[in-house]
């Protein structure tokens, strides 16, 4: 892979922030997320439609794995080179009591093999391998990993490894996973690995084909936790992390991202069967969110938003503002064009100076649902209003007045004028004397 894809999908990122919003006001009302953390949005829009916790810390277990494989796939270009499994950098995971991919040492796989058991059996083995591959030992992949976090504007996250066993000083927030996720499923060799429920694995130098089984359930149609809609993900367990994964689904152009931490591991329903909660939260998530929310316009395009006085015109005491382009947000499916509000932002104040050219962004609306920003649009001149010469020549002579130059040359006249009427006294009043003068000679 070339070093441009992430810068890319960093620039993708930031893009898409500017046009994200907090919805956390919309919540279920016909059941209850039983994960301790959660987020779930739109893929298209990045509005977060509900969250839960989100900016609280929390352990990433094996969703690490998502910035293992991207740091991979930045930093290799041919995913078909191959690597000599080291038997002795397996045997750091002996008592970890770590997922595997059962690789052993010596055996010789391609990148991509290796990518197939990171993200589909969730391997801890596999993250070792390839972190050493890649990084030339594992502490500067980790580093490579905190590298490529903070270019991603994952502020409260540090990796200490490349797996997510359990560590004091290996941490995340639901905040910075979707900005994680974002970046990696914009990578289609990530996206493309996640969305296997099973995978083929042909046959090494040590080991005859083997089938791989997904961890995630939801796109398993053996299990009983099986959601059709489901696209791919990574799931994650450790004691302390809980069961955890972060998915995504489509449903007729609809696409949405779920992040859910740290569910009950132990989860029994009402009639005493444990059951696998984290799948069954994301289910309940994806389902209320196409069942219940749609792309609406709120702003048209054009549309009258109000007015702004205008000076240095004859003509136009005020012009009208208009939409310079449609909004559209993603809203509950009740919502209409009666519950936006709309507060307008002027660039230059409350009034605007000729001359305005027709179509001249004036100001910014931002725009409102249920008291959450849901997006902001420019807002344009009606028509071209032009400058009275007159008003700007009186505007510039009076806004003289308070300019130092102004000032000095005041100050200067005035000493000026106050010279010459004391010359004009002394002269006076010496004529006046030679004339007293030449009376009394007389």
């Amino acid at each position: 892979m070339k070093k441009s894809i992430l810068s890319f999908i960093i620039i993708l990122g930031v893009f898409c922030s500017l046009f994200s919003v907090s919805s956390s006001a919309f919540s279920p009302s016909n059941f209850t997320v039983n994960a301790e953390y959660c987020m779930l949005s739109n893929m298209d829009t990045g509005e977060v439609i509900y969250s839960k916790n989100a900016d609280q810390r929390l352990y990433p277990a094996s969703v690490t794995k998502l910035m293992t494989a991207l740091v991979v796939c930045e930093n290799v270009d041919d995913l078909n080179k191959t690597v000599t499994i080291d038997g002795d950098l397996l045997d750091l995971l002996l008592g970890t009591d770590s997922s595997l991919s059962y690789i052993v040492g010596d055996e010789v796989l391609t990148i991509d093999q290796l990518l197939h058991y990171l993200l589909i059996t969730s391997g801890n083995d596999t993250a070792l391998v390839l972190a050493k591959y890649v990084g030339g030992t594992v502490d500067r992949f980790v580093e490579m990993m905190n590298e490529t976090a903070a270019k991603l504007g994952m502020n409260s996250t540090h990796f200490q490894n490349p797996h997510g066993l359990p560590d004091d000083n290996h941490y995340t927030t639901v905040l910075d996973i979707h900005k994680l996720a974002t970046a990696a499923f914009g990578v289609e060799k990530i996206k493309t690995i996640c969305s296997y429920s099973r995978y083929v694995m042909p046959p090494t130098n040590l080991h005859g084909e083997r089938t791989l089984s997904t961890t995630n359930f939801l796109i398993n149609k053996t299990t009983n936790y099986y959601y059709k809609y489901c696209t791919g993900g990574k799931t994650g367990y450790t004691e302390s992390a809980g069961r955890c994964i972060v998915s995504t689904a489509e449903k007729e152009g609809m696409r949405y991202l779920s992040i859910v931490m740290k569910a009950d591991p132990k989860y029994i329903d009402s009639d005493g069967i444990q059951k696998r909660i984290e799948f069954i939260d994301t289910a309940k998530l994806f389902e209320w969110a196409f069942n219940n929310f749609s792309y609406k316009t709120v702003i048209d395009k054009n549309e009258y938003l109000g007015d702004i006085d205008v000076g240095l015109s004859w003509e136009d005491s005020n012009i009208q503002l208009f939409a310079k382009d449609s909004l559209t947000a993603l809203l509950p499916n009740e919502a209409d064009k009666s519950s936006i509000e709309v507060d307008l932002k002027f660039i230059d104040g409350k009034k605007v100076d000729a001359p305005i050219e027709k179509g001249q962004v004036i100001a910014v609306a931002n725009v409102f649902y249920a008291n959450e920003k849901i997006g902001e649009i420019e807002l344009c001149s009606s028509k071209e209003v032009k400058r009275s010469t007159l008003q700007y020549l009186w505007m510039l002579f009076t806004g003289s007045f308070d300019t130092i130059w102004f000032k000095l040359i005041f100050v200067v006249l005035g000493a000026t004028l106050l010279i010459y009427w004391i010359i004009s006294i002394i002269q006076i009043n010496n004529i006046n004397r030679r004339r007293r003068q030449m009376r009394r000679h007389r």
